[in-house]
């Protein structure tokens, strides 16, 4: 390899430390060391080679003697690959670790306690690191915890749902239920298949975060001052992708005549002054939007609520010959269509529209020159409007996604969002296949009826959902 060779594959690697200071005595000399990019380079060879060498370094700030030296190496219109390296060190180059395979266990470890679902903060690595170190002289420090994350591109977020379990160990659970549905659907050979789910909407939506400059040691934010109130919404929708009218719980006793007269056409306004459902509201949200049928088969999908499983409830679903498929507790989360596929485009939208009625709304004061909480019109048009500019095509695949509609036999059990490769529970797939083949109808209906019936009438007022993209 020539001279100008190695300068060359040295530059494409490293930017080079160049002088800056010139002194005419010798001895007070003081060097300045200062790294340039390849296309300052590159332009300051360039304009050496229009002008000259004296007037690109003035022109550019740096020393003839760097000019001289890029020239030397062949900094020119030919040397595009220069231009393109940003790698300012070789492959392995640096400090080596001292223990590589002290290194590899930590993040064995932390892949194990992540999988399980159990939370890793930077204290718990730094304890483990100590327990887990030979070296006496290991501190696990800051510093350390800084480089070892940046090594293995390891960051600290913020939790998107929380279990009491690990998926793994709802498992059986979720194909149990996947399987009892196959079979009752074929069975009885459904018309239409609904799910729903009750959601809650907040009025002010001020916890979502925001944009501020960094190193803010306080980041404040304007709000109505009311972060727990709240109406409760039930979401139905259909598999050929029909949504029905949203019945929404309002914190009135009295039916407001302009209300009713605005939302009536678009909205279920149930004047009961409460915020969570009994087996009285259940039963009127089944008759007044799902409605009695004479002709079409219908099943209907939602939670273990109390009220949904109540010997009331059973016996109005009866007399609407409504069949039901209960999702198991704690698997909401991998088998409730509006839980895992609509409520996070749902409430994006809600928020959308909050954020824009602080920036732009008319807003009403208290005596005390407080903000009031969005009036009735202004938070119905918002659950209105969200609902509507739901994709129809998002409501159809959410059925297929958690395992309700899928084609029999297991011909599109790959659809199941939590059971593809790259969801929470992957190996739940081939215990789907097992218990399709060893599962008799007796023991899927045996399991059915073991449901763990959720006993807080708070359990599905949250606002978390999880985003799924296909």
């Amino acid at each position: 390899m020539t001279e100008f060779e190695k300068d060359s594959s040295y530059e494409m690697q490293y930017e080079e430390m160049a002088e800056e200071a010139e002194c005419d005595d010798q001895e007070n000399v003081v060097l300045k060391r200062k790294s340039y990019t390849m296309e300052f380079k590159k332009n300051a060879v360039e304009r050496a080679k229009r002008t000259t060498v004296t007037q690109a370094a003035k022109e550019y700030g740096v020393s003839r003697s760097c000019i001289i030296r890029w020239k030397q190496t062949g900094l020119d219109a030919d040397t595009e690959p220069l231009l393109n390296t940003v790698q300012k060190r070789l492959p392995g180059a640096g400090r080596p670790l001292k223990d590589a395979e002290f290194d590899s266990r930590m993040l064995e470890w932390i892949r194990k306690q992540r999988k399980e679902k159990k939370r890793v903060t930077r204290k718990v690595i730094q304890v483990q690191a100590k327990t887990m170190s030979t070296a006496f002289e290991f501190k696990a420090s800051n510093g350390w915890l800084e480089g070892f994350l940046r090594r293995h591109n390891l960051t600290t977020r913020r939790p998107t749902t929380v279990c009491q379990k690990p998926p793994a160990d709802y498992v059986d659970q979720i194909a149990s239920f996947v399987v009892y549905v196959e079979k009752i659907r074929q069975e009885n050979n459904y018309d239409y298949i609904y799910a729903s789910d009750e959601t809650a909407v907040y009025l002010d939506c001020s916890h979502s975060k925001t944009v501020t400059e960094k190193g803010s040691k306080q980041v404040p934010v304007l709000n109505l001052g009311h972060e727990k109130a709240h109406i409760t919404v039930m979401l139905t929708a259909r598999n050929d992708g029909y949504k029905c009218k949203p019945y929404v719980l309002l914190p009135n006793k009295k039916p407001i005549a302009s209300i009713v007269k605005e939302f009536g056409k678009d909205l279920e306004l149930s004047w009961c002054k409460r915020t969570f459902f009994d087996d009285q509201l259940s039963e009127d949200y089944l008759k007044r939007v799902m409605g009695n049928s004479l002709f079409a088969k219908r099943l209907l999908v939602w939670d273990s609520y109390r009220s949904h499983t109540s010997n009331n409830t059973k016996k109005v679903l009866r007399s609407l010959k409504i069949d039901t498929a209960v999702v198991p507790g704690g698997t909401t989360k991998f088998l409730q269509p509006a839980d895992v596929y609509w409520n996070f485009a749902f409430k994006s939208k809600i928020r959308q529209e909050y954020e824009n009625y602080m920036l732009h709304g008319e807003k009403e004061l208290t005596k005390g020159g407080n903000l009031k909480p969005p009036p009735m019109n202004v938070y119905l048009k918002w659950v209105r409007d969200a609902w509507s500019d739901l994709p129809e095509d998002l409501i159809i695949r959410s059925f297929k996604g958690c395992g309700i509609t899928n084609a029999p036999g297991g011909l599109e059990d790959h659809l199941i969002h939590c059971l593809k490769p790259d969801g929470e529970i992957p190996e739940g797939l081939d215990h789907l296949k097992k218990t399709r083949i060893d599962r008799t109808e007796k023991q899927l209906e045996d399991a059915m009826e073991n449901i763990e019936v959720g006993m807080s009438e708070d359990e599905w007022d949250s606002d978390t959902s999880i985003n799924v993209v296909d």
